[in-house]
């Protein structure tokens, strides 16, 4: 692997407690490397993956999917405070046109835009459900729905005698059934492999865009207040 030369600069925070809406540019920064830290995790799954136990795999997948929608979803909320702060609105002028265009997609998903009612029900639902936090009743609902259907009315649970060894598969079953039919709303009619494809992609597209923008608004911001030297 060939690694990126990279350059230490250093940041005062005395600085910093000057600056207008430097806790949103912290925030902004703080969901960036949790993306990063998500990102290198799946990238090393991904690489180990053959050599990992197969009914693990289901689980892990919906695992990367769910942090990585739940810091999405608390980046926007920065994004936000930024698009509604007159001097870092300014600085965005500043960026790259590919940072730009990030960010004004990342925008479309904020409120009253275009794309605001996608984020709600593909990343954020997921945050509020089965991310960050665990809500029972959507759980309860899951159960109840795999009970109903024949082919889904049973699983798995793998004990092994260890804590590394043990796996709850049916809990893999039901958040798949949970995020798929309750929360994105994937109906019957619908190829529903290929439906959450499609979702997944649309998700995969947001954190792209978010870490474009960030990763170049961050330190632009930070230099421009004094505070980075």
């Amino acid at each position: 692997m060939i690694m990126a030369r990279t350059i230490t600069k250093f940041l005062d925070f005395r600085k910093m407690t000057k600056v207008k809406g430097g806790a949103a540019i912290a925030a902004l920064a703080m969901v960036y490397n949790d993306l990063l830290t998500i990102n290198w995790a799946l990238g090393r799954f991904n690489d180990a993956k053959a050599s990992l136990p197969k009914h693990i795999h289901k689980g892990m997948r919906i695992y990367f999917s769910r942090i990585h929608n739940g810091h999405l979803a608390e980046g926007l909320t920065a994004v936000q405070k930024i698009r509604d702060n007159r001097r870092l609105r300014g600085i965005v002028d500043g960026c790259s046109s590919d940072a730009q265009n990030a960010f004004k997609a990342l925008c479309r998903c904020l409120p009253r835009g275009a794309d605001a009612s996608d984020f709600n029900r593909y990343v954020r639902q997921i945050r509020h459900r089965v991310a960050f936090h665990c809500d029972v009743s959507y759980l309860r609902w899951g159960i109840k729905n795999r009970a109903t259907r024949t082919s889904a009315s049973t699983s798995t649970l793998t004990a092994g005698g260890t804590v590394q060894s043990n796996r709850f598969e049916f809990v893999d079953d039901l958040l798949d059934t949970v995020v798929c039919r309750k929360v994105w709303k994937i109906r019957g009619e619908v190829v529903r492999r290929t439906e959450a494809d499609r979702i997944g992609t649309w998700c995969d597209q947001k954190v792209r865009e978010y870490l474009r923008f960030s990763g170049e608004f961050v330190e632009l911001a930070l230099t421009r207040s004094g505070s980075l030297y």
